[in-house]
């Protein structure tokens, strides 16, 4: 997994390029990380295909909570170390399904959404 991230002519938008390079071959994603309210910690995430992610800043990390199909994605991000030489930035997906459980008998009262995958990554910056 790399990560490029560069400013635009705009100054509310950085380009936030993921590139994967695994098993399933090679797959570049050209997202846009736009600033909606830096102040109040209000991003989101441009795919660039129609899909635009709301993100908010929440103690030094970036989270995004989003559906895709059955199933219901976090992902948190996090810089770490800024301006250090072992500047980071952490990844972690977390994928559940959609498909709620009740083990209280109650669904009006409360529901679980147990998590089935967890994904992690750190990324390093290249010198």
């Amino acid at each position: 997994m790399q990560l490029e991230i560069a400013r635009t002519p705009d100054p509310t938008r950085y380009t936030w390029t993921i590139t994967y390079d695994g098993n399933a071959g090679r797959q570049v994603r050209p997202y846009e990380l736009v600033v909606r309210d830096a102040a109040h910690g209000v991003f989101a995430t441009d795919e660039k295909n129609g899909v635009v992610l709301e993100a908010r800043l929440i103690g030094g990390a970036l989270y995004t909570e989003f559906d895709v199909g059955d199933a219901r994605l976090l992902l948190r991000e996090m810089l770490q170390g800024h301006g250090t030489l072992d500047e980071s930035i952490s990844f972690e997906f977390v994928v559940a399904s959609r498909r709620a459980v009740d083990p209280s008998g109650d669904p009006a009262m409360v529901t679980s959404v147990p998590p089935n995958t967890v994904q992690r990554a750190t990324l390093r910056r290249v010198r």
